[in-house]
């Protein structure tokens, strides 16, 4: 997964909400972060953008960490048409976290309590 860290289909790609809980728990707990900067982190990083990944996952080339020195840090090596702007591919999941993904806000929280989420599969066939 890269700099994701946990794998946002769930543990092992499974979509289990209590083991993706203990998973994430865990995670961060071995960078040394608490429940609450935890907490701080994953809403913080959902409050801005979207992901980019509707596109067919076969066209990656390895994660970061594990691509050859030359592409280290620069994200996903895509084979998916020009491979940047509009034809970036990552994860296969496809959603904006809030109804505005280029300003500061609260929505990520919003959304995620006060709705009921029924599991779905992306375009790219992950689980979402």
């Amino acid at each position: 997964m890269g700099l994701i860290y946990v794998n946002p289909e769930g543990p092992n790609g499974k979509p289990d909400p209590r083991a993706a809980a203990i998973d994430i728990r865990e995670t961060f707990a071995r960078m040394a972060m608490n429940d609450y900067e935890t907490v701080a982190l994953v809403a913080g990083g959902h409050s801005f953008g979207k992901t980019h990944g509707a596109g067919d996952p076969s066209m990656l080339g390895p994660e970061p960490e594990g691509a050859v020195i030359e592409d280290q840090g620069l994200g996903w090596r895509s084979k998916f048409q020009t491979g940047i702007g509009a034809d970036t591919i990552t994860s296969g999941v496809e959603v904006i976290w809030s109804q505005t993904p280029t300003r500061w806000s609260n929505y990520f929280f919003e959304n995620l309590f006060n709705f009921e989420w029924e599991l779905t599969k992306s375009p790219a066939g992950c689980f979402q």
